[in-house]
């Protein structure tokens, strides 16, 4: 978008010269912000659709930890049971 918006910039100095005319600059001018507005509405959507992606794996990835975590708590226990309690 970065491109449109020098090109806008070098049209406007154009209009300004006197090598463009009124008419012309405003055509440039709504494509170039057309341009612009839709390469960043992109960039928008890309970045959430990023995050939102990100939480998901997160997500994933800290249940399957906690499933894992859960699993050896409960084989702890049943080893635990194979020992008779402390005679005092």
């Amino acid at each position: 978008y970065k491109g449109s918006i020098n090109k806008k910039k070098e049209h406007k100095k154009a209009h300004e010269e006197g090598r463009l005319d009124d008419k012309s600059l405003i055509g440039i001018e709504k494509r170039a912000d057309v341009v612009t507005y839709a390469t960043i509405a992109e960039m928008n959507h890309f970045e959430q659709e990023r995050i939102n992606d990100f939480n998901k794996v997160m997500r994933e990835f800290l249940n399957g930890q906690l499933k894992l975590y859960q699993e050896i708590v409960v084989n702890i226990e049943n080893a635990l049971q194979m020992f008779p309690p402390a005679q005092e």
